[in-house]
């Protein structure tokens, strides 16, 4: 297997499963998927799974397009790879700054 065919392959997964989170925490409300979930220090519970659940799902379709992006481009796979990490990191601080409106003070 190529090394293009197995990042895209590891980073569609990975993307595949951001996905199946968000989605089961959005819109199933599986709270017990977010880390450090305490109903007793959040103000909305509702609302915090839909955030969450949406920024997952959102990295998620990144993760997915980045894969195709490097299935149909392999001379740009460290291209893709800096802008994946940073919308994942970017993704993750806007998530965690997110969900600090939910927490009881």
């Amino acid at each position: 297997m190529s090394p293009h065919a197995l990042f895209a392959l590891l980073v569609g997964s990975l993307g595949l499963v951001f996905a199946t989170t968000g989605y089961l925490t959005r819109f199933r409300g599986y709270h017990r998927l977010i880390a450090g979930f305490d109903a007793s220090k959040v103000t909305d519970a509702g609302a915090l799974a839909r955030w969450v659940g949406g920024t997952s799902i959102a990295l998620g379709g990144v993760c997915v397009v980045a894969a195709v992006i490097v299935l149909a481009l392999p001379g740009q796979r460290a291209l893709v790879t800096i802008a994946l990490g940073v919308a994942i990191v970017a993704g993750t601080i806007v998530t965690a700054t997110g969900c600090s409106r939910f927490v009881r003070r």
